[in-house]
């Protein structure tokens, strides 16, 4: 461990300062509260705060087992199926807690969709993996479903280069595709929030810049709250970002601002460290 290492683990975590806490909720897509996630005894996440802003990007960095996948895996209580995992604090989304016991999950994941690091298209064909999820929430129109399967493949750059073999299985196609196939299926249920978990890190060079490229251009219609390792692409793509850090073994929020206040202003050691390269 280095010098400035061992310094940065003696600073006690604080309450994340969000330059939008003096926002009102209205101008607001998600606000997350003293959010807290143990699986079993382990903490992973405490008292984490940040707040995201409609059609912005915000990205989650930190070095790994700072809680950032946690923290986006319960905007959608996609925690909900982990054994022995308990989640605290709140989430809002339109001024309700999303955590709360009768808030329905079903309609809360047609609203904040997800995409994983590594792609996972349904091992079916490429139209069943859009029209499938339409028909299982209720969309009995073919047309509709065949115009909504057109729609978001052409909002992910892919009609023109799947148009000719939609019943082709979707495993054939490049890892690339299958992750823009992925982001499409989940954008047709018109979600509010898109949830982005590391999606370029399994992908080459070229593929990478498709999908930072694709992710800009839905800012326009969706929230996307994302998880990066890539400092790089955080300061490419993104208006907002918080920064995650370890302390005794579970993560928190250090801070969460615009991107050039992280980057270029930021007045925490543990942020100015971390994006300076020198610790994490």
């Amino acid at each position: 461990m280095t010098m400035i290492q061992k310094f940065l683990t003696r600073i006690k975590p604080v309450k994340a300062p969000c330059a939008a806490d003096i926002a009102g909720e209205s101008s607001l897509a998600l606000r997350i509260n003293a959010l807290s996630v143990k699986y079993g005894d382990y903490q992973a996440l405490r008292n984490a705060s940040l707040v995201a802003y409609p059609n912005q990007i915000l990205a989650l960095v930190g070095p790994s087992g700072c809680g950032k996948s946690s923290l986006l895996s319960c905007i959608n209580r996609m925690t909900d199926g982990v054994k022995d995992c308990h989640v605290g604090g709140e989430i809002l989304l339109n001024g309700e807690n999303v955590l709360a016991d009768n808030y329905p999950v079903d309609a809360l994941r047609k609203c904040v969709g997800m995409v994983f690091q590594q792609p996972n298209p349904f091992p079916l064909s490429i139209r069943e993996n859009i029209c499938f999820p339409l028909k299982d929430h209720g969309m009995k129109s073919g047309i509709e479903r065949e115009a909504k399967l057109e729609q978001v493949l052409r909002q992910t750059g892919l009609w023109e280069e799947t148009k000719d073999r939609l019943d082709a299985n979707a495993l054939q196609l490049s890892g690339g595709q299958q992750q823009r196939l992925c982001i499409a299926r989940a954008l047709a249920l018109d979600p509010k929030i898109l949830l982005l978990d590391e999606p370029c890190s399994a992908l080459d060079p070229i593929s990478t810049e498709k999908i930072e490229q694709l992710i800009v251009e839905l800012k326009a219609t969706v929230t996307v709250v994302m998880v990066t390792h890539n400092l790089s692409q955080a300061r490419r793509i993104a208006d907002q970002v918080a920064v995650c850090w370890v302390d005794s073994h579970s993560g928190y929020v250090v801070e969460c601002n615009q991107t050039e206040d992280i980057f270029d202003s930021s007045s925490h050691p543990i942020t100015q460290a971390y994006c300076m390269g020198r610790a994490g």
